[in-house]
C-alpha cells in the first residue's frame, strides 16, 4: 500500500509502502517508465535491500 507519495522529479514519486502481509512500512518510490508501465520500488532505511516491481497497464 502506498502512502503520502508527492513528486521528486519528472515521473517520479516518493513515500512510503506499507506491507500488510509482514506489518512493516518502508521507503518506496514509483518512477513513470513508459505511457504502459511503472516500477514501484520499497527500500529499507537508507535505501539498501530493495525491492521493486514493474507494473504494466492492460487494456
Amino acid at each position: 500500500m502506498f502512502r503520502d507519495f508527492v513528486p521528486e522529479k519528472k515521473g517520479v514519486w516518493r513515500g512510503s509502502v506499507f506491507v500488510p502481509d509482514i506489518g512493516q512500512t518502508f521507503s518506496g518510490t514509483i518512477t513513470t517508465l513508459d505511457d504502459r508501465r511503472m516500477e514501484g520500488k520499497g527500500c529499507l532505511t537508507g535505501r539498501i535491500m530493495c525491492k521493486s516491481q514493474i507494473w504494466t497497464k492492460v487494456n
